[in-house]
């Protein structure tokens, strides 16, 4: 199953929760410095959601124990428990979640249950854990906070509508309402960087693009693979098919 992400009223949003971080003081008394807010043992952080051992991989191979935690929107990893200093750390807005099958290791002499975080714009993360258990429970909190959301589970796909360069347009029908509407999928393994710019111009344009005569968007789905634009579904054929059946001859009332 595709792990997406949305817009609108049937997905959820992400919001950035950003601390003011002041710089460090130093005590008046005893010449002390203070921590800064936010820094030192992970024990002390007010935010932290989730925390466990897992491993990561080296680039020999090999697989090193370090203690991950979720503060916030943001991941870390540091090598032991109770570390102040982290090794790794990634801010997890913008983020994609994709789910990949164990691997065995034979330095640990075990199957290993990878998470597999996709960082914008090509790079990726893998956290492996020892127990399915506790792959399953992060999934869950790292979906949690990306405002995952499956397509799937609000629309039911139906006939292709038609088909452009990078992918299909589908007819769909939304499971509780029954409202008819045309998903477009954008295939992203294909699209050079300038093509990716320029979709997400797109769909910033067709977000402020509030008019009768003007398909409306409804929703965005997203995850690392696609772009799923949910549109109105306008029936019969598209704007050069109306005028060429007409020899490329309208009035300008009927342009108006």
């Amino acid at each position: 199953m595709l792990n997406l992400q949305g817009i609108g009223d049937t997905t959820s949003n992400l919001s950035n929760n950003i601390e003011d971080y002041s710089p460090s003081k130093k005590g008046e008394d005893n010449g002390q410095s203070q921590a800064i807010a936010g820094f030192g043992d992970i024990g002390q952080h007010n935010d932290m959601i989730f925390e466990s051992e897992c491993l990561l991989k080296t680039k020999t191979d090999r697989y090193k124990p370090h203690w991950a935690c979720i503060t916030g929107n943001e991941l870390y990893c540091y090598r032991y428990k109770g570390d102040v200093d982290h090794r790794v750390m990634h801010s997890l807005v913008g983020t994609f979640i994709k789910e990949i099958p164990p691997e065995h290791s034979n330095s640990e002499n075990c199957d290993l249950y990878p998470v597999k975080v996709m960082l914008p714009p090509n790079k990726s993360r893998i956290l492996y854990f020892k127990s399915q258990k506790i792959q399953l429970e992060w999934i869950e909190q790292l979906k949690s906070i990306v405002g995952y959301s499956n397509l799937f589970d609000f629309y039911h796909f139906e006939d292709n509508l038609g088909k452009g360069q990078f992918g299909l347009v589908k007819l769909a029908s939304h499971k509780k309402t029954g409202q008819k509407v045309a998903i477009k999928t954008v295939h992203k393994k294909d699209m050079k960087p300038i093509e990716i710019y320029q979709q997400r111009r797109e769909i910033d344009v067709l977000k402020m693009s509030q008019h009768p005569n003007i398909v409306g968007l409804i929703d965005l789905f997203e995850n690392s693979d696609y772009y799923y634009i949910v549109l109105e579904y306008m029936q019969g054929k598209d704007m050069f098919d109306y005028i060429q059946i007409r020899n490329f001859k309208l009035t300008e009332q009927r342009v108006k």
